[in-house]
Order: C-alpha cells, then sequence, then structure tokens
C-alpha cells in the first residue's frame, strides 16, 4: 500500500513511459550514467511503529521518487504529476498464503493465494501507516517541496474509508518465503532439516528463500544470501568427511 504526494520537484512520472523519454534517459545513463535510469526505484527505507507503546517497529517505509498508483488490474502505474510515493508494508506479517497444486501434470502451473488482508490487525496497521506518512509528508522538512496528498487523498479521512483504501490498493512485495520450510529435525511438517537437506530425498538441499520459516523483519535478498553461503559451507564440510 501506497501513500503519494505532488511535490514542485520533477521526478519520475507518466511522461518518462513515452519511447522519447525513454530512448533519452537511456542515452543520458549510457553517456554519463546520470539521470532517471541511474538512480534505484527506492532511495530510502525507514522503520516504524505503528503505535507508540510498541516495543519494535512494525512497519517498513520505503521512499521511492517517483509517482505511482494502483492500475485496474493492481499492478503500479506512474501517475501523470510529479510526486513521491512512499509504500507502506507491515514488518513480519500473521497473513499466510498457499501454494497449490492443480493437476497432476509437473507443467502446470501451481496456484498462489497471498491471504495477504485477512488479518483485520495488519490491516489496522496498515491504516496506521497512512496517518503516520501523512504527517511525515507535512513537517517542515517537506514543506518546501510537497503541494499536497495525491493519493488517498485529503477526502479519505475515517478510519473506515483509510480501510477501504488500504484493501483495494495493497499488492504483495514480491518477498516470498516459507514454501519448503527449514525445521528442527523432529519437526515432521518441515521440509529441510537443520542441514538444509530436503527429508527424503537423498543427496538435495534447498538454499532460498523458501526455507525461511516466516518472514524476516526486512527484504529477503541479504537472508537468502546468508543461507546460500551456509550451504556452501554446509556441502564442503560433508564433501571433507
Amino acid at each position: 500500500m501506497q501513500v503519494t504526494a505532488a511535490v514542485r520537484e520533477r521526478t519520475l512520472a507518466r511522461r518518462h513511459r513515452q519511447p522519447l523519454h525513454t530512448t533519452l534517459a537511456a542515452l543520458r545513463w549510457l553517456a554519463n550514467g546520470t539521470g532517471v535510469l541511474a538512480s534505484p526505484i527506492v532511495v530510502g527505507t525507514a522503520y516504524a511503529r505503528s503505535a507508540p507503546e510498541l516495543a519494535d517497529p512494525d512497519l517498513q517505509l520505503q521512499f521511492t521518487t517517483a509517482s505511482f498508483e494502483a492500475g485496474d488490474g493492481g499492478e503500479l502505474e506512474l501517475r501523470r504529476e510529479h510526486g513521491v510515493t512512499t509504500s507502506v508494508n507491515v514488518r513480519r506479517p500473521r497473513a499466510r498464503g498457499r501454494l497449490r497444486l492443480v493437476g497432476r501434470d509437473p507443467d502446470d502451473a501451481l496456484r498462489v493465494e497471498h491471504l495477504s488482508l485477512i488479518d483485520a490487525a495488519e490491516v489496522r496497521r496498515l491504516v496506521a501507516g497512512v496517518r503516520l506518512l501523512r504527517r511525515l509528508y507535512a513537517t517542515r522538512a517537506f514543506a518546501p517541496i510537497v503541494q499536497g496528498e495525491l493519493a488517498p487523498g485529503p477526502g479519505l479521512a475515517s478510519d473506515a474509508e483509510l480501510e477501504s483504501y488500504v484493501r483495494s490498493t495493497s499488492f504483495p512485495q514480491y518477498h516470498p518465503v516459507g514454501t519448503c520450510r527449514l525445521g528442527a529435525t523432529d519437526d515432521s511438517e518441515a521440509v529441510v532439516d537443520p542441514a538444509l537437506r530436503v527429508r527424503g530425498v537423498r543427496g538435495l538441499r534447498i538454499a532460498d528463500a523458501s526455507v525461511m520459516p516466516f518472514v524476516p523483519s526486512s527484504n529477503t535478498n541479504g537472508p537468502a544470501m546468508m543461507i546460500g553461503l551456509r550451504a556452501a559451507d554446509l556441502v564442503i564440510a560433508d564433501e571433507r568427511r
């Protein structure tokens, strides 16, 4: 889910998807490494509490110098206006999705069900994230550049209205984990053991984010790299025995 504000500066907007702008941006980046293609899509990350009494941050905020809106199909689209967009993500989500087989053919596509908004408490945390970002955009530091809120828009103020916005515009961040989760030796539900070996299959290990038993507190890239390094150590140790 995202909160977008119009700004006085020039940022990534819909015009940059036009062929001429795309070509010019590519040439500029190739020539001197500058321009819109020289910047990652997320330029800043912060962690925040949805309520002051919490011991640890439960929200992840990702700031982008681009003006996004949710398309009809749930995909992100660039807006016409210049703006900045901050996404709000729930850390350590409790909601669990499902991965299912749809047929006997191994080539059949899997059915992926995210079920990311079935936990009412997490929806309330996202609503709190909207209010937090509104306060952030209204601070003195943002005053010179922020012109006004584009999404959800100042017309949405009540908890019910913001909850509807959250449910209609939220999307998965594509950091799935846990489809082959790791567990203790006596955990019959775990797919891999503490040495990343697939139970019941000799000579096969899994070394990616699918072995994580739950979503980590931040993005999955770093932990996945560490799992890969650990798997290499385990394989080398076995070879030396």
